[in-house]
């Protein structure tokens, strides 16, 4: 491809490369190129949409994604929750561990993180960011411990 392309350049005299023969290549290229340029651009885009709503995978490594408004509303719900965790722990002196596993499945990397509080596993999240999937464990976990806005108010709250 290379040396056609070369060739077909050289063909031309010194005076002609810029006028004609760059032109008439760029022109040949783009015809080939630009349904290739969009097919992978879509292709590309869509996993990396799947890759980020990704919450776990099969036995094959292939990809469960969540539906992308629950996905917003439970990490929006986990932001910072690790925080909250890390402090409820440090103020009552129990022992907090986060165990983590990252594998990886058809379309890159998947960290899960498990919430360990007293040796008792008490949330776990699976994200394509470990500190999302992080965050996500701690919302678990924060919700077992009533350490959330709805078990303080008993679902009286809205």
């Amino acid at each position: 491809m290379e040396a056609y392309i070369a060739g077909f350049y050289y063909s031309h005299s010194v005076s002609d490369r810029l006028t004609v023969a760059l032109p008439a290549l760029d022109a040949w290229l783009r015809e080939m190129y630009e349904p290739l340029v969009d097919f992978f651009y879509t292709y590309m885009k869509n996993e990396h949409t799947q890759h980020l709503l990704a919450v776990g995978a099969d036995t094959e490594g292939h990809v469960i994604v969540m539906d992308q408004d629950e996905w917003e509303r439970v990490n929006g719900l986990a932001t910072g929750m690790a925080q909250l965790v890390k402090a409820y722990a440090e103020g009552y002196e129990r022992e907090l561990k986060w165990e983590e596993d990252k594998y990886e499945t058809s379309i890159g990397p998947l960290f899960k993180m498990t919430c360990v509080i007293d040796g008792m596993e008490l949330g776990e999240g699976t994200r394509s960011d470990k500190r999302d999937a992080r965050n996500v464990a701690a919302w678990e976990a924060a919700k077992k411990l009533g350490l959330t806005v709805r078990s303080w108010c008993r679902g009286a709250c809205r």
